[in-house]
C-alpha cells in the first residue's frame, strides 16, 4: 500500500452530515482500488448510508521544493 497516511473529519452540512478523508501520496502516485476500498470501508463501517459525492486532488510543495512533491486526495461523502 502506497498510502502514507489519511485523516478524517466531519461537519454538519445543508444536505446532512458531510464526511471527509484526505490521503497523502508522492507526486505521480494515484490511489489504487484497494486503497480506496480501505478508506471507503472505514467510512461505511460507521455510516452505512454514506454516499461518495466527490474525489479531487491537490498538489502540495514540501520542504523548500520549488515544485509540488506530494498529492493530497480529498474524498467527500454525505450521509
Amino acid at each position: 500500500m502506497r498510502l502514507c497516511e489519511f485523516e478524517t473529519t466531519s461537519r454538519g452540512g445543508t444536505c446532512g452530515k458531510e464526511l471527509f478523508a484526505w490521503a497523502r501520496y508522492k507526486r505521480g502516485d494515484v490511489p489504487t482500488q484497494g486503497e480506496f476500498d480501505y478508506i471507503d470501508g472505514r467510512v461505511k463501517s460507521k455510516f452505512p448510508n454514506a454516499e461518495l459525492v466527490s474525489m479531487k486532488r491537490r498538489f502540495v510543495a514540501r520542504a523548500n521544493s520549488a515544485e509540488p512533491t506530494e498529492v493530497w486526495w480529498e474524498y467527500k461523502w454525505i450521509v
